[in-house]
């Protein structure tokens, strides 16, 4: 959702969208601090590499430069201060006040649960990478989803149709699941 925030809302906790270009390292180093206080999700990816020519699986961020950070508008300005390498994720136009990138609460919980499952087959997806209207919305019963609601598509180069969990005008995540666990809900 991108939206402007009023000055009430700017005290309210929401899910920024954040970016850091680079210090990636660093950047969860400052998060991770609990002097911050600042509540943040990183998704990672467990990925094969070699390195020294010896195959090994190492854990690199999924969604590259990217993080979630639950807060205020104003704790996050605050933390800034000290950090400024990380950035909100927003737009400007003449005229217009500073639009922000944030994630329902709701969707954010169903996306960290998703990722956070060790479930094989959990793919990250680029919002070019799927097609929401082309699918149906869904709520899952049952299995370790069990509540989580999504989209039930077909994705290009993926053998059956796919839970896809996507957060709005941003990155999504699909897993597979069996139909027996899926619950139709209305458009």
């Amino acid at each position: 959702m991108i939206s402007e925030l009023t000055a009430a809302q700017c005290l309210e906790k929401r899910w920024f969208v954040m970016h850091v270009s680079r210090m990636w390292r660093q950047a969860e180093q400052w998060l991770a601090d609990p002097d911050n206080g600042l509540e943040h999700f990183i998704p990672r990816q467990v990925r094969p590499m070699v390195r020294a020519g010896k195959p090994r699986l190492e854990t690199h961020w999924a969604i590259p430069g990217y993080l979630f950070i639950h807060a205020t508008q104003r704790e996050i300005v605050e933390f800034k201060k000290a950090h400024n390498q990380i950035t909100f994720v927003s737009w400007t136009a003449p005229d217009r006040p500073t639009r922000y990138l944030m994630v329902d609460d709701r969707q954010m919980a169903d996306f960290i649960r998703v990722s956070t499952s060790e479930q094989p087959g959990l793919t990250y997806l680029a919002p070019e990478q799927y097609d929401l209207s082309a699918g149906q919305r869904v709520r899952i019963i049952g299995g370790p989803f069990d509540g989580v609601d999504g989209h039930f598509i077909r994705l290009k180069g993926k053998r059956n149709r796919r839970l896809v969990v996507a957060l709005d005008d941003f990155y999504g995540i699909s897993a597979e699941i069996a139909p027996s666990l899926i619950q139709l809900l209305p458009d």
